[in-house]
Parts: C-alpha cells; sequence; structure tokens
C-alpha cells in the first residue's frame, strides 16, 4: 500500500580467509541469511522499518557469550529520511 509495505530477503555470502567479514574464529565465514521486514512510510520521504534478521553458517562463527555458534539473530529497526 502506500503506508505499509513487507520486505524479505534470502542470501548466501562466502568470505573463506575473512578479507570481508573478520569473525575471529579460525574457521571460514560461509553463511545464509534472511530477514523479514515490514516498511511504514510515516510521511513523504520518512519511512521506518522494522526487521528480523536470522543468519545460519556451516561453522561456528558468530561470537556469543559462550564462545561461538553457528546461527545469529537480530531484531533491526530503522529510521530513514530521503531529502
Amino acid at each position: 500500500t502506500k503506508s505499509i509495505g513487507l520486505v524479505g530477503r534470502f542470501e548466501r555470502y562466502s568470505d573463506p580467509q575473512q578479507i570481508i567479514i573478520a569473525t575471529g574464529s579460525p574457521d571460514p565465514f560461509k553463511t545464509w541469511g534472511a530477514s523479514f521486514g515490514v516498511d511504514t512510510n510515516l510521511h513523504e520521504g520518512v519511512m521506518w522499518r522494522n526487521e528480523f534478521r536470522a543468519f545460519w553458517s556451516e561453522n561456528a562463527v558468530y561470537p556469543s557469550e559462550s564462545g561461538f555458534e553457528d546461527h545469529n539473530y537480530s531484531v533491526v529497526s530503522a529510521l530513514t529520511a530521503a531529502f
């Protein structure tokens, strides 16, 4: 609609030598990602996006409180303005 939009994404990323993404883990960074979000147009040129993101890796490359894990989940909120 003019005020609400749904967004989704699915991706594959591979950086075996950790040139772009350095994790601190000796394992190569190869991961799958997906996200689902809702865009709300608050005013002309002003948008608010709320998004759930999930990443799954072949190896334990995501830092956590207990060391490294093979998955990562997050909720992101962003307010953007176009001039």
